[in-house]
């Protein structure tokens, strides 16, 4: 609001960017119709009081307050930056407004110790370290050390937590930079009967390293990395990421493969409830669950995964997705809305919305060597055409163009 009252005052243009779904979050965060009722005061647009209680009530009355909340804000800008053409689309509920700009955000590579060496078809991506590239065979041996997770422990055990993903000689993460999990005997034997049975007889996340001895060559020749596969989710597990599409879908899935794993890495919101819902499922023991690590040490779980699995709906581009993209890893996207990839080229795997639909997409891209090596080719062809360069050179575009 300091960004439109500044512009108004000086007369000058306003250029917003938009990266958030406003109506789809606000059943979700409280924060979303308070802040419109903070914001419609503060753009004057003169609601009487029932339309700022309209606000309170989810559905039809708030979606169509917070509309009318768009439509004050967008008749105040000159452009506005929409980070998919998805995002773009969505503007039409606020009535015709200014110049929509679609202008994804860029990902840097993610830094690790783990340096693959592309095959033929996947071109080297840049990294922010020059002799470095982004692809998809030969790790190091000793580079990514991956032990096994147990769904109900991951959080109360630092000395196996995901955060101790050994990046080889990275230098990048100091101990004290790895957040500290508490472990009490409460959390201990409250978790405990979640972990019977004999771990040996589990398989473990390591073990698309241990079979093959090369994540990335496996991934290059479109083969899962082990038996079964393994299913990586990254980020929160709130409602609007849609963490009960990913459980259900896992769940059939585990039905045809029963080796199967799926790692959930960057719980801490809504874990309790999480872990409740696995065991309901009868999922505890073929789930890990894994704390938020630092951004660096997300290259060894892409390194080990088999594919990405992203199931919200509500997202306006997921920088996810192009990281994953960007280091090899092929993704199953449930939201034909995010099929553009940033850089272009042929559209993203998508399937609809559906446990079943999910199952059969996730099964399909861990059994088609084809598609995977397919998949994985237009992803980092994608990411190699859209550097930050491209990005900055379009931003300034931008401005020049509504300031001259």
């Amino acid at each position: 609001m300091a960004g439109f009252r500044m512009a108004a005052r000086w007369k000058v243009p306003l250029i917003v960017t938009w990266h958030t779904d406003l109506l789809a979050y606000a059943d979700i965060y409280p924060e979303v119709p308070i802040g419109a009722a903070w914001c419609a005061a503060q753009l004057r647009l003169r609601w009487s009081l029932r339309e700022y209680l309209e606000l309170a009530q989810p559905g039809a009355a708030r979606q169509r307050r917070l509309a009318a909340l768009g439509q004050g804000m967008f008749a105040r800008a000159t452009a506005a930056i929409a980070p998919s053409a998805k995002t773009a689309a969505g503007f039409s509920v606020f009535g015709p407004g200014p110049e929509i700009c679609v202008l994804p955000t860029p990902v840097g590579s993610l830094r690790s110790s783990v340096v693959h060496t592309p095959t033929p078809l996947e071109p080297c991506v840049a990294t922010s370290e020059p002799d470095r590239t982004v692809g998809v065979s030969d790790p190091s041996p000793d580079a990514v050390r991956v032990p096994h997770i147990g769904a109900h422990d991951a959080a109360n055990r630092p000395q196996r937590s995901c955060t101790a993903l050994h990046i080889a000689q990275s230098g990048q993460h100091d101990a004290d930079d790895k957040p500290q999990r508490p472990s009490t005997a409460a959390h201990n034997a409250q978790n405990r009967p979640h972990d019977a049975g004999d771990e040996s007889e589990r398989p473990t996340f390591a073990d698309g390293v241990a079979q093959t001895g090369s994540v990335g060559a496996a991934r290059g020749s479109g083969r899962p990395s082990r038996a079964g596969g393994v299913i990586l989710s990254v980020g929160r597990v709130t409602a609007e990421k849609n963490p009960e599409l990913l459980l259900r879908a896992f769940a059939l899935l585990l039905d045809e493969k029963p080796e199967a794993r799926l790692v959930l890495l960057g719980v801490r919101l809504g874990r309790a409830n999480l872990l409740r819902r696995l065991a309901t499922l009868g999922l505890s023991r073929s789930v890990d669950v894994v704390p938020p690590v630092p951004h660096a040490d997300v290259a060894a779980f892409f390194s080990a995964a088999d594919v990405l699995a992203f199931c919200s709906t509500s997202d306006t581009q997921s920088l996810v997705l192009a990281e994953a993209e960007a280091h090899g890893l092929p993704a199953v996207v449930a939201d034909p809305g995010l099929a553009d990839r940033p850089g272009g080229g042929p559209p993203r795997f998508t399937c609809g919305a559906g446990p079943r639909e999910l199952a059969a997409a996730l099964r399909r891209m861990l059994d088609d060597s084809a598609l995977r090596t397919r998949v994985i080719h237009n992803g980092l062809q994608a990411t190699a055409a859209y550097p930050p360069s491209v990005y900055l050179e379009r931003l300034v575009d931008l401005y020049r163009r509504h300031l001259s």
